[in-house]
């Protein structure tokens, strides 16, 4: 579960990363076809992040189960 949830983790950082300059590139670019290119590429990010972490149900169910197995951990602990 460890593996998973940081992997989840350090792709999400990336990806943010990634979205975080095409936005500074698309607001801030004097070429109006940079401008453009940079939305194009966002739009087609913001589709694979939906398909990569929001809709993707192996992710969500192994998530869930860390989070579950690490409560259930932390209970016994008390």
């Amino acid at each position: 579960f460890l593996n998973t949830v940081r992997a989840a983790d350090l792709a999400q950082g990336e990806f943010a990363a990634a979205m975080s300059v095409l936005a500074v590139v698309k607001n801030t670019a004097v070429s109006r076809q940079l401008r453009e290119a940079a939305n194009r590429h966002i739009n087609a990010l913001q589709s694979t992040g939906i398909d990569l972490f929001s809709s993707n149900r192996q992710l969500h169910a192994s998530l869930v189960e860390y989070t579950t197995a690490s409560q259930s951990t932390f209970e016994k602990e008390l």
